[in-house]
């Protein structure tokens, strides 16, 4: 004999020794499960009240939205719902289910009762006629729980609410002994019956709580705990909708405000920023710009002006973020990137940016397109990144005279004809700085600094042939430098042209011997700008 038989022969058994205390424990197990899973519900139907009524409370302003929710409930018929209403901080009904409430205040013992309650609570009140389940909810304006802007609460009618339980039990107790096996599988089924759509409810409240939006109630019923169910459902639509706006308005507006601004401000979304943030991080700083592109637009109409300059810069974007750097702002067809974690970063992207542009200029000149050359300055120092502006218009920025060094280093590429130049501060911070082809430059001036600047040329981005031959001749670039700033200007002439002699495509020796060739006439360098 199978065990489910056995098991079954055995409860009728023990349910014919004993039908009305097993009965009895069965009508109250079904009672507690649904005062249980009922305090469930109650408290998923109050946080999601408490959700929108939460900021009306707040104002004490209009309670439309609150209202508009809980006639939803209204029109749900849940039978066993005899009322919903919100009391404010004073006392006062501002939402009623019934609209029979609204604008009057609650007696004082009323608001001792309410005002003892510090957490979800359900209680069994008494009435002269009737008794109602009643589940309050304090609504509290921080996530500490420190101050409270209300109370929302919902009454169920008991009788209602328990009707299949006294059911039950007069079932019961008419059929006495004589109909115990059939008492036995009705308690049972019922209590199946009961729980199991609400287990369904309390598993997507779960669900959502953990949020996955997209979760919907499975149940198909007509009753009370179906309408429920197709309630939930209703706002789980409408929460979702509503989180994919929030999504796709916060990802556009990361097209305009970096997220890693976001991020370093330490702010959960865009919505979080505010007018004056701020940090100080140490980042090194990249600017470009496109060599003479002034002329060059005024060859272009402003349609292929602006295809143009996508063009390129949809070349470079991807670059820069590849190396963990972020564009902080596009300056016509100049471009301003951060690097905040190593200078290393910031190096190995101005190189393949530079790479990246050969290939370009190839693919130009295949077109019949002039071919473009492109400055890039690299500095590391102390910033202040934040936001500025005013409340009707702000942006992301980043304010230091790292940002304004970096911006004359990139100017200094044009006079240097050098693509990459890099302060001395970036490269002694790089992590294996004998991995790179440079050579330094020399010490110079710069716009707002009083000291002298070192600034060092990056050459990693040439042909492996152009790089073998300036690395023959380094010692001998090294000297004409040292001899230029002894003064030594005919000998560092000398040394420069031997050097341009055995690379021919270094134009960096033409300015060094222009700047030779001044000093020797008029006794003093030439300035720079």
């Amino acid at each position: 004999m199978r065990i489910v038989y056995k098991l079954i022969l055995l409860s009728s058994f023990v349910v014919l020794l004993c039908t009305i205390p097993i009965s009895f424990f069965a009508i109250q197990k079904s009672q507690a499960i649904i005062s249980e899973k009922t305090f469930e519900v109650c408290t998923t139907i109050a946080k999601n009240i408490v959700t929108i009524t939460r900021d009306e409370l707040f104002l004490d302003s209009t309670y439309q939205n609150t209202a508009n929710l809980v006639s939803r409930l209204k029109d749900s018929k849940l039978k066993a719902l005899s009322n919903v209403y919100i009391i404010n901080v004073y006392g006062k009904y501002v939402v009623d289910l019934n609209n029979t409430l609204v604008g009057k205040y609650a007696s004082e013992k009323e608001l001792e009762y309410f005002k003892k309650i510090d957490k979800v609570t359900l209680d069994e009140i008494n009435f002269s006629q009737k008794s109602i389940l009643r589940f309050s909810y304090p609504v509290y304006l921080d996530p500490a729980k420190k101050m409270r802007i209300g109370m929302a609460v919902l009454d169920f009618d008991k009788n209602i609410l328990y009707k299949p339980v006294n059911d039950i039990r007069y079932f019961i107790l008419i059929l006495g002994g004589g109909v115990f096996t059939l008492a036995l599988f009705i308690s049972v089924f019922t209590s199946v019956f009961l729980t199991r759509p609400l287990h369904k409810l309390a598993g997507g409240v779960k669900e959502f709580a953990e949020g996955k939006l997209d979760y919907r109630i499975g149940i198909t019923t007509t009753d009370e705990i179906g309408k429920l169910a197709d309630s939930f459902n209703y706002m789980a639509n409408s929460l979702e909708k509503a989180d994919k706006l929030k999504q796709q308005y916060i990802t556009a507006y990361q097209k305009f405000v970096p997220m890693e601004i976001v991020t370093f401000l330490e702010k959960g979304t865009i919505l979080d920023v505010n007018l004056g943030d701020q940090v100080q991080k140490e980042m090194t700083v990249l600017f470009s710009d496109i060599r003479s592109f002034t002329e060059l637009s005024e060859t272009l109409t402003p349609e292929e002006n602006f295809n143009f300059i996508n063009a390129y810069l949809k070349r470079m974007g991807p670059i820069i973020r590849k190396h963990n750097g972020f564009i902080d702002k596009y300056i016509g067809d100049a471009i301003m990137a951060l690097f905040p974690y190593s200078p290393n970063d910031a190096l190995d992207a101005a190189i393949e940016m530079q790479s990246s542009l050969l290939e370009y200029n190839e693919s130009r000149s295949q077109k019949g397109f002039r071919e473009i050359h492109v400055g890039i300055g690299l500095h590391t120092g102390k910033l202040m990144l934040g936001t500025i502006g005013e409340n009707e218009r702000m942006e992301g920025t980043v304010i230091s005279d790292s940002v304004n060094l970096a911006s004359r280093l990139e100017s200094l590429t044009k006079l240097y004809h050098s693509p990459i130049i890099i302060s001395e501060n970036t490269f002694v911070k790089l992590d294996d700085a004998e991995n790179y082809h440079y050579r330094t430059l020399g010490n110079v001036k710069v716009k707002g600094k009083r000291e002298d600047v070192l600034i060092i040329e990056i050459m990693d981005y040439l042909s492996q042939e152009e790089l073998e031959k300036r690395e023959k001749v380094k010692d001998l670039f090294d000297r004409a430098i040292l001899l230029y700033y002894l003064m030594d200007v005919d000998d560092a002439i000398l040394l420069f042209k031997e050097v341009l002699g055995a690379t021919p495509n270094d134009i960096t020796m033409n300015f060094y011997i222009e700047r030779c060739e001044y000093l020797k006439k008029y006794g003093v360098e030439s300035p720079l700008y």
